[in-house]
């Protein structure tokens, strides 16, 4: 259920199902029912003057009042704590949509959520920079290899093998570059898989919400 509602704000949020209402949608609808996808989805009041807008050009009235009331019940599902703490943790943005009296509770929530997608965020990033260095570590140990190799041929010129030397130092150069980068980002890497599992136990610790359903 958590996940479907992610869905439907992350659809809501990015404007997949704004505004988009055609001449059969609009002739044909439940404006209690429309309000109710868009509350549950997380929509803000706005939504509905897409809707209006966009059944105007049809001739159709938007009704306001049974949108309303659709919405704030389909708000009563969207502002839970639980999926409060499930769209903070997928990084999905929440546009102040919930009412007041729902408010604190999930915006507390969506905050613990998205302090850890924020963890997981940055773990993630060394991650891939790390691989990134790895990467191209084993490509200059190959490099250097071919040109070490290239200058024992003995096939060179003479300024192919000074040109030959300039490289495979500063390849050496660039090796020794990586080395020291990957030691760090290693470190790095490692402080952040830390900082991601303290937080995690820490709010499993005391939100019996934020286990995802």
């Amino acid at each position: 259920m958590q996940r479907f509602l992610a869905f439907l704000a992350l659809a809501a949020l990015t404007g997949c199902a704004s505004g988009g209402m055609n001449e059969a949608a609009c002739s044909t609808a439940d404006w209690h029912a429309v309000g109710y996808e868009d509350g549950a989805a997380g929509k803000d009041i706005s939504a509905f003057t897409a809707h209006r807008t966009a059944c105007a050009d049809h001739g159709v009235v938007a009704n306001l009042e049974s949108y309303r009331a659709g919405r704030d019940e389909g708000l009563l599902l969207f502002c839970r704590p639980a999926n409060g703490y499930n769209l903070g943790s997928l990084g999905i943005s929440y546009r102040g949509a919930c009412p007041a009296d729902l408010e604190k509770g999930f915006a507390a929530a969506y905050s613990d959520g998205y302090g850890l997608y924020q963890r997981q965020a940055a773990l993630d990033g060394l991650t891939n920079r790390l691989e990134r260095k790895r990467s191209r570590a084993k490509a200059v140990e190959r490099l250097m290899a071919e040109k070490t190799a290239g200058l024992a041929s003995g096939s060179l010129t003479p300024e192919d093998i000074a040109n030959t030397a300039v490289e495979i130092k500063q390849l050496a150069e660039e090796q020794a570059q990586l080395a020291s980068d990957i030691k760090r980002l290693k470190r790095e890497q490692a402080k952040a898989d830390e900082d991601y599992r303290i937080y995690e136990a820490h709010l499993a610790g005391r939100a019996s919400w934020a286990s995802r359903e």
